[in-house]
């Protein structure tokens, strides 16, 4: 309830704060060059690829073996579960779509659990991922443009440090051998092993080009402004503005990070750009356009195929 409000009042501040500049500015809708509109779709969307690419790899270090269509479609088609109701219908749609409830074991040694287990853990770990190399970029993008919020540093370096350290492969080896996530001290150690510095790395540097380019999303979004002269040297502004949104967002538990996001982007690009609250609500728009477009494609994608068998026997991962 408290978080709620407090996110209601940051809200009307921003809103009020942006309804001030529009009506000195007089931005007219009819004027945003809608041309710019395609291309920062398709980076947004490319963005994301990454995180799929991710998930993909990881299930399949962990013995499930998914078809790349397979989980292109659980991947996308749960991303608009963070809406509603939350964050949790996202492992649920992964798990029911890529798992099923069949059981799993990819070699004699490991684990026989049900397959919708694996799927859920290959998305955390993917979500922390994530949201740890989101967090550094953030910082690293905006920390000369927000050394007046010094909160909004505070704040990214506090989870995104805490986040990467924790993900580091001797550290998680650590933590999930303790962590009952297996009735067996064996099935624990099994699953800590697969997690090793060559999938850290590959995430972390993927993540990193992702976060880049939904950052030249907004920054192409920008050009529908009238008469706005942004260049890639804005780059870093719009990165720094869509990775710790997007990472405080997820922290506060709202759906979607609806209003919190907005929040902590306003004051990132309001030096830089006219406008801002267009600028915004556009965003806002984009986001959800391009989930709902790679939504639509992910529904073809595989469409009408049956559940991927989880294979039994020992496949040499």
């Amino acid at each position: 309830m408290i978080t709620f409000l407090v996110v209601g009042l940051a809200v009307v501040w921003t809103f009020r704060q942006g309804w001030n500049e529009l009506q000195q500015q007089e931005v007219a809708w009819g004027s945003l060059r809608w041309s710019w509109l395609p291309l920062a779709l398709l980076l947004t969307m490319a963005g994301t690829v990454p995180g799929w690419v991710f998930w993909h790899v990881v299930l399949h270090r962990f013995g499930l073996q998914l078809s790349w269509g397979r989980s292109f479609r659980a991947f996308y088609l749960s991303q608009l579960g963070k809406y509603v109701p939350g964050k949790v219908m996202v492992l649920a749609i992964r798990a029911s779509i890529a798992g099923g409830m069949q059981r799993w074991q990819p070699d004699p040694d490991g684990p026989n659990v049900p397959a919708w287990f694996v799927v859920s853990a290959a998305a955390v770990a993917e979500t922390l991922m994530f949201i740890a190399i989101g967090s550094g970029v953030g910082l690293v993008c905006g920390a000369s443009l927000l050394v007046d919020r010094p909160w909004v540093l505070a704040l990214g370096a506090l989870v995104g440090g805490g986040i990467m350290f924790s993900m580091l492969p001797p550290v998680l080896r650590l933590w999930i051998v303790y962590v009952p996530l297996f009735k067996s001290s064996a099935d624990r150690q099994w699953l800590a092993k697969r997690w090793t510095w060559d999938l850290f790395l590959g995430g972390s540097l993927s993540f990193t080009v992702g976060w880049l380019l939904m950052g030249s999303g907004l920054l192409v979004l920008s050009h529908l402004l009238p008469e706005q002269d942004s260049t890639w040297r804005d780059l870093p502004r719009t990165t720094a503005g869509v990775s710790l949104s997007t990472v405080i967002g997820f922290l506060s538990f709202i759906p979607g990070g609806l209003g919190v996001r907005e929040v902590v982007l306003f004051p990132i690009l309001r030096p830089r750009y006219s406008a801002v609250l267009t600028l915004v609500v556009l965003h806002r728009f984009l986001v959800l356009s391009a989930e709902c477009l790679a939504t639509a494609i992910a529904w073809r994608v595989a469409g009408g195929k049956p559940p991927v068998t989880a294979p039994t026997e020992a496949t040499g991962s």
